[in-house]
């Protein structure tokens, strides 16, 4: 990967950390995010395997795959990451968390269209609120009239509640779709 993004976040307890993906294949033929964590304001850091990737990336050279970091402003530890799998067929989006900042859990997908639709899922956004509840949102096109990443697309989100270790059912947050730009294509644009 030859210019990386980082995605930082600074914990409960004041401990900044960062996820960032890698792909050396002379070090691993599979691609990974890595977590890097300091606790003394980046003058250390340590590094460790956050996820590995065993399935080939998203194929769409225009999707934006950036994923992101987000820590609980109330549980030190406790950090999720967000990201963009490929799997049967198109790009859905990822839920990855863990409460002691080395256990990682399963990936989960969070948007609920039907598996395998060839609708790709893309520019994916999460905080959590001063309450600890978790809402997250993205660009999607399971109502666009074809698949991939030029077509209709509208904003969805998901909501998990602070006390709850499941999701609500997601919704749609815009109240249109709207057509695909060519401006979208270009580089950049990857967050919400």
């Amino acid at each position: 990967i030859t210019q990386p993004m980082p995605s930082p976040a600074i914990g409960a307890d004041g401990k900044f950390y960062a996820s960032y993906p890698s792909y050396e294949t002379s070090q691993s033929p599979f691609a990974h995010y890595y977590l890097a964590e300091s606790v003394d304001q980046g003058v250390s850091l340590s590094h460790d395997n956050l996820y590995t990737v065993l399935i080939s990336g998203v194929n769409d050279p225009y999707a934006k795959k950036a994923g992101q970091l987000i820590a609980d402003p109330l549980i030190p530890n406790h950090l999720v990451l967000l990201i963009l799998r490929e799997e049967n067929g198109d790009a859905d989006i990822f839920f990855l968390e863990t409460f002691d900042g080395t256990t990682w859990s399963t990936p989960v997908r969070l948007n609920q269209d039907p598996v395998g639709n060839g609708k790709l899922q893309d520019l994916v956004w999460g905080e959590f609120n001063e309450k600890g509840d978790l809402a997250i949102c993205w660009r999607d096109r399971r109502n666009a009239s074809s698949n991939g990443y030029q077509t209709e697309t509208e904003i969805y989100g998901i909501i998990r509640y602070k006390d709850s270790l499941d999701f609500e059912s997601d919704f749609t947050i815009s109240s249109q779709q709207v057509n695909h730009d060519a401006i979208l294509e270009a580089s950049g644009n990857d967050f919400m």
